[in-house]
């Protein structure tokens, strides 16, 4: 059974392979680095994009944020909480 290189399009035959586009050598359970890369980067950061742009997994990057409490794709700007206002300049009262 052969594989494609994700990174470069080449055929893989064997359970390792030197990927000429990035320089790396890759094994059949080497993705699951880039899974906890990512979540240890999306923890610290508290942005799962990016944690998954930087260490190579989203859903990594997005278990990071989920743990550190943070919305997955906030900006971390904390307006939106307090914008909304009960009062309101609109006397008709009509209903909703």
């Amino acid at each position: 059974m052969s594989n494609k290189c994700k990174h470069c399009g080449q055929t893989i035959y064997s359970s390792s392979h030197h990927c000429p586009q990035t320089g790396k050598t890759y094994s059949e359970d080497s993705d699951n680095g880039d899974f906890l890369l990512s979540a240890i980067i999306g923890y610290a950061t508290d942005s799962a994009i990016l944690g998954g742009l930087i260490g190579g997994d989203m859903l990594g990057g997005m278990l990071g944020d989920g743990l550190n409490g943070g919305s997955l794709f906030d900006d971390n700007s904390s307006s939106n909480d307090s914008s909304w206002d009960s009062s309101s300049d609109d006397s008709s009262g009509g209903d909703w």
